[in-house]
């Protein structure tokens, strides 16, 4: 892990391949949506990916959106992040995850989060949500899917 993970902090590249580390359960990313068509979403957007990875199927993963505008009704697939959890950039208000919004995507649609320009480098977000959060947000996901008891 490590060894890969310096390699991608380096990188300004989406992340697509098996040569770069694939980014891991509860990692926040960008996605970029361009190319699709509204009412999907159409922008560039922070996401959390919530699947693991697939060895079977190595070239998608499924995400979840994370919105500055809070719902017009709050509802049981919706979760709002503690504070101070997601990188200082986007840590300024209330944030939701919109886990009615699940979604598969390619890795190509996928940055890391940039935090800080470093002695001539980007330095990345790469800390993974924690466990409570995750919890949290499955818990969302499978009400959105009806999945819930």
């Amino acid at each position: 892990g490590r060894r890969l993970a310096v390699h991608l902090e380096h990188s300004d590249k989406s992340i697509s391949s098996h040569e770069r580390l694939f980014p891991r359960t509860g990692q926040v990313l960008f996605c970029d949506y361009k190319g699709r068509t509204e009412p999907e979403m159409v922008k560039r957007r922070p996401v959390i990916l919530i699947s693991r990875y697939r060895r079977f199927d190595p070239g998608t993963c499924t995400i979840v959106p994370l919105s500055k505008t809070a719902p017009r009704h709050i509802e049981t697939h919706h979760y709002k992040m503690p504070e101070g959890i997601l990188p200082a950039e986007m840590d300024n208000g209330d944030s939701w995850v919109k886990c009615d919004m699940i979604d598969t995507v390619c890795y190509q649609r996928l940055n890391l989060v940039r935090t800080k320009w470093v002695n001539g480098q980007w330095q990345y977000f790469t800390a993974v949500l924690p466990s409570e959060v995750m919890a949290g947000i499955q818990d969302c996901v499978r009400h959105a899917l009806y999945l819930h008891n």
